[in-house]
């Protein structure tokens, strides 16, 4: 058996609580006191998690995403905290301190990417490391193979790529990365806007998606917490995707 406290105590010694940026809203966010011998991990608390932890007898999730995160101004038994609640799952939430962690998000998609030499950046935001690809088409074949996807984003400034940075999910500072020598920056989210600056920077951007780039670093999470509290069972949501889909037109 293991309770809300003890999962916050040992994510925080590989991922301090403390080190989340300000903004945002991390730890344990639903509270019901519980112990349990089950626990869900996701990267969001949707309510088809809430569903599935209900349906494996889970009596705490553990998500990347914060289940609350803006002001709640109302509940209502749609929303995945209050079904929580209703059922006596607590929730925590290990978010940007999970991202710049030493084992965490940025470092996990950098061994996925296949990052040589590779660097956590000053704050933890991204890792840097040595990458080689003819093109930006070429990075972008090998980045889509890795994760399995049939379709990727990208913009190619068309240059030689050597060195490059992956920044999961979204807000890559591409402007400091090109200061910092990089050739390209594979990361989760791509704007318009994002790309055109990419492009005048000379930089080649692979976005292989928010869910895709994180969501692996929630298996890496539960092996440590497996290690880490042999008194529960941990598993990671089979439920849990992508609210974003893709289709191949003719």
């Amino acid at each position: 058996m293991t309770d809300a406290r003890e999962i916050y105590s040992a994510i925080n010694e590989i991922a301090p609580f403390a080190s989340a940026e300000s903004w945002d809203n991390v730890g344990i966010l639903v509270d019901c006191g519980n112990k349990t011998d089950r626990v869900l991990l996701a990267l969001d608390a949707t309510a088809e998690v809430v569903e599935e932890a209900i349906r494996l007898a889970c009596g705490i999730i553990v998500t990347h995403h914060p289940v609350i995160f803006s002001p709640l101004k109302r509940l209502s038994p749609d929303m995945p905290s209050f079904k929580a609640v209703q059922n006596g799952i607590s929730i925590i939430s290990a978010h940007t301190n999970f991202d710049i962690a030493p084992l965490g998000v940025n470092t996990n998609l950098a061994d996925i990417v296949g990052l040589k030499n590779y660097r956590l950046r000053a704050g933890g935001f991204g890792c840097i490391g040595e990458l080689h690809a003819e093109n930006g088409t070429a990075l972008a074949d090998a980045v889509a193979s890795k994760f399995g996807l049939e379709t990727i984003v990208f913009a190619d400034a068309g240059r030689e790529i050597n060195t490059v940075a992956v920044f999961s999910g979204s807000g890559a500072d591409l402007e400091n990365l090109a200061a910092e020598g990089c050739d390209a920056v594979v990361t989760g989210d791509l704007k318009h806007h994002d790309a055109l600056d990419a492009l005048q920077l000379g930089l080649t951007v692979v976005a292989a998606g928010h869910y895709e780039t994180e969501a692996p670093a929630m298996q890496l999470l539960c092996g440590y917490l497996e290690s880490r509290i042999p008194t529960a069972e941990f598993v990671v949501s089979e439920t849990s995707h992508s609210p974003i889909g893709h289709i191949r037109v003719k």
